[in-house]
């Protein structure tokens, strides 16, 4: 009988201790994935004309002049929002993996006027390689007798 007893108190024990060795290794892990987990993701703002422009871009009042200025700064997860006004420029971002959401306040007043660029070399408005979503936004070019595109999506080997 003391035998029996002090097998299970041994059992017991035993037991306890993998326990305790589980959860320190589960709490661990789960540290280590949290650290792992982007934190959050900013919104930064473009408003065409912007006397003011203020680094990182986060508010309407500091907002960047030019769209490349904020993709270039921008993290994955990051929003870029883009008021009205005429952008006579192109954008480009070669970042694969990177996710991005940029968003026009409106249509038919976010421009991307690409018509002033010289017509007959190959030119991009977006010329990307991130994970991109866009929205809202209009593409004008010269009709008939250019070489731009609106939006020319790099696909990289391996990916």
């Amino acid at each position: 009988m003391m035998n029996a007893k002090l097998i299970a108190s041994i059992h017991r024990t035993a037991i306890s201790q993998w326990i305790v060795q589980t959860r320190k290794i589960l709490f661990s892990v789960l540290f280590f994935l949290a650290l792992s987990v982007p934190g959050y993701s900013t919104i930064r703002y473009v408003k065409s004309g912007n006397p003011t422009p203020s680094y990182p871009y986060t508010t309407w009042t500091t907002a960047s002049d030019s769209i490349q200025k904020v993709v270039d700064i921008c993290q994955s997860g990051d929003t870029i929002l883009i008021g009205t006004g005429i952008y006579r420029e192109e954008v480009i971002s070669e970042n694969p993996g990177r996710d991005l959401a940029i968003i026009g306040v409106d249509i038919d007043s976010c421009v991307i006027d690409m018509s002033l660029l010289p017509q007959f070399e190959y030119r991009h408005a977006f010329l990307v390689s991130d994970n991109l979503s866009m929205e809202n936004m209009t593409i004008k070019t010269i009709m008939y007798s250019t070489n731009h595109t609106g939006i020319w999506v790099n696909v990289l080997s391996g990916m």
